[in-house]
């Protein structure tokens, strides 16, 4: 191989930036979007009992409120860019979301404890 081809290689083997995995990781570690959007939002679920249907499309969208706060936020912080969340990013980040914190929500591990 030559230098030339090494260096003229495209990147499509290369993984991605995923603004999806980012978005979900800032908003999972931002304490403000927890206490005022991700809490009331399981607790509206375990009332209505959606969380035991087990169904990540059933539950993602009670999740929008929380991505759309943490993406501006995100992009207060980060990127500066109008018109960069698309319905289908917001969509996918709150299916991310469900996802991942589903088993924890039924397990009880986000309800408030006794002192």
């Amino acid at each position: 191989m030559l230098l030339k081809e090494l260096f003229d290689q495209k990147t499509d083997n290369q993984p991605q930036y995923d603004l999806v995995d980012d978005i979900s990781f800032f908003i999972d570690n931002d304490d403000e979007l927890h206490k005022e959007y991700f809490l009331p939002v399981v607790k509206e679920l375990k009332r209505k009992k959606v969380v035991e249907r087990d169904s990540i499309d059933e539950i993602a969208p009670a999740f929008k409120l929380l991505v759309k706060k943490g993406c501006e936020k995100y992009n207060e912080k980060y990127t500066h860019k109008d018109n960069m969340y698309t319905e289908e990013l917001l969509k996918e980040i709150a299916k991310k979301l469900a996802e991942k914190h589903l088993p924890f929500i039924k397990d009880g591990a986000y309800d408030p404890k006794e002192a």
